[in-house]
């Protein structure tokens, strides 16, 4: 099994890219490289009712060149209602990775700390707006009342 092959099995068991990029994916491991406008005609036969025009294609190719699983041919095809060179893509074999934003343990207990803080201060209102329920025509006997209660209950405790 070559690189490509494994590379696809691995982004769709691992649900890697989105519905779109997918099928562009697959386009591309299905055919070959492509240009953004050859992958936008095929997509529309293979996904009849889809209105995908060459920019939308173009800007998810964008999305899969930024995450590594295609890249750019060294090879330019005349486009034929333009007549200038433009971009053929192809797959990488890269496995794109979903990003995970590190964060500094320090920033995070900072985070933590101000959460805590804020929290503090919001339970003392939330405690007397409790008692202010009757003001606005909730009593114990509004079907709501209760579900109000657990609600203030549980962030003034």
């Amino acid at each position: 099994m070559g690189e490509l092959e494994k590379a696809y099995i691995e982004i769709v068991d691992r649900n890697l890219l989105n519905g779109i990029q997918r099928d562009i994916y697959e386009i591309l491991y299905c055919s070959g490289p492509m240009t953004s406008g050859e992958i936008a005609l095929l997509y529309k036969d293979k996904y009849p009712g889809t209105p995908r025009n060459r920019n939308e294609i173009a800007k998810r190719v964008s999305d899969l060149v930024a995450n590594g699983s295609v890249g750019k041919c060294e090879e330019q095809r005349r486009c034929p209602m333009t007549n200038k060179m433009i971009s053929v893509w192809k797959l990488t074999g890269k496995i794109p990775q979903k990003p995970v934003p590190f964060v500094p343990i320090k920033e995070r207990l900072e985070r933590l700390e101000a959460l805590e803080a804020a929290l503090k201060e919001v339970r003392g209102p939330l405690s007397g707006a409790l008692g202010s329920l009757g003001h606005m025509g909730i009593t114990r006997q509004t079907p709501s009342y209760g579900k109000l209660k657990a609600f203030f209950d549980s962030y003034c405790s």
